[in-house]
């Protein structure tokens, strides 16, 4: 792919993020009769339907560029990219039809965290298995990390572990771009470094996923210590 492709395939994957972006954030808060509808159709646009296309979207993606391992026509590479960008933003659209359509629901939000995993946990693991055993030992330990602190989260709640979640998410979908690149032979990737920088990127996400966890861990001992203490003072009174 030449560095002309790929830039407007970048601009392409703004667009399409933005656009469902300005739906999420701007258009449906304002619109009685988006909500209206989505709520009539929610058999169709529920937030947990949303949420479990990603699940379903990310291991499909993951499969193809298994079998094809890295052999894509360009009209391939600007599909695949464009869906990913596509269903990454999604993660915002769901939960803003959850919160403005009333469709809140403790499962949904449990749902919606696991479903980002299976979306993107698959297609970095390939893309890193392709690239280097390092990385792939990297996005190994990372996956870990998600699948543990996934447990966690329906036990404690911590806003600070929540913006360190969104900030991995972005490295995330940062590192699943740049494999891609790297994978396709992409010539805005072919400097000198470009598989250290991809080790660099691959730490960054772990740093960031660890510290998700290990918040989750603290809040967590908080969360029983605290429960401990209230059963043993209802017990004594």
């Amino acid at each position: 792919m030449t560095f002309d492709y790929i830039f407007l395939n970048i601009i392409l994957a703004i667009l399409v993020v933005g656009s469902v972006m300005m739906f999420s954030y701007h258009y449906l808060p304002k619109s009685k009769k988006v909500q209206k509808f989505i709520i009539m159709n929610q058999r169709y646009l529920h937030p947990n339907v949303i949420s479990t296309l990603r699940a379903i979207v990310g291991p499909i993606i993951a499969y193809y560029m298994l079998i094809h391992n890295g052999q894509f026509a360009q009209y391939e590479s600007t599909i695949l990219i464009q869906i990913i960008a596509f269903f990454a933003a999604t993660d915002a659209l769901d939960g803003q039809i959850a919160r403005y359509c009333n469709l809140v629901t403790e499962k949904g939000k449990s749902l919606d965290a696991l479903c980002d995993k299976l979306f993107d946990i698959p297609i970095l693991l390939v893309l890193s298995y392709q690239i280097n055993e390092y990385i792939f030992l990297g996005i190994i330990i990372l996956s870990i990390f998600d699948i543990i602190g996934q447990n966690l989260r329906t036990k404690i709640k911590d806003a600070a572990a929540a913006t360190i979640g969104k900030i991995k998410t972005t490295f995330k979908f940062i590192a699943i771009f740049l494999f891609f690149l790297y994978i396709i032979k992409a010539e805005i990737l072919r400097f000198e470094y470009i598989l250290e920088f991809l080790t660099i990127i691959t730490v960054v996400c772990l740093v960031f996923t660890a510290a998700s966890m290990g918040l989750k861990i603290k809040n967590l001992q908080a969360w029983e210590i605290t429960l401990f203490i209230l059963w043993n003072k209802n017990n004594l009174l």
